[in-house]
């Protein structure tokens, strides 16, 4: 998987730079060599990793730190906007959400974002609980 990521990587980087530098009208023909690139060297399988790298690209060059938000349930928008404060404190950065739910958790979130991770589920916090009455 390791060298699927890198290659998508590099081609992300490629694409972005390519459509950076064409700017306007070539923009459109310089994504269909793209596509066209990737179908006839049986690449079509990396457009997921190259479109979640060019995203990435895409955040750093405009400061914005994106977020996986895992939660038991749908969430309010007062909440998302609450999440995206406590955040924002945090590191001083734009937040984008990605909200992504997960039944497990019961109640609560895990926040993901950069290369931590923050969990403020009910799951986790019953394991801590479960924990300190086991010992």
């Amino acid at each position: 998987m390791k060298n699927k990521n890198s290659q998508a990587n590099i081609l992300a980087q490629s694409i972005y730079q390519a459509i950076e530098e064409a700017k306007g009208k070539k923009t459109e023909q310089v994504v269909d060599n793209f596509l066209v690139y990737l179908r006839e060297h049986h690449l079509l399988n990396l457009l997921p990793l190259i479109l979640a790298e060019l995203k990435n690209i895409r955040n750093q060059e405009l400061g914005i730190v994106s977020v996986k938000v895992k939660s038991a349930h749908d969430l309010s928008k007062e909440t998302m906007k609450d999440l995206e404060k406590f955040i924002f404190k945090r590191l001083d950065k734009k937040v984008e959400l990605e909200i992504e739910e997960e039944k497990s958790l019961l109640g609560g979130v895990v926040l993901s974002f950069q290369d931590k991770q923050i969990d403020l589920s009910l799951k986790n916090r019953l394991n801590h609980l479960f924990k300190k009455l086991s010992n």
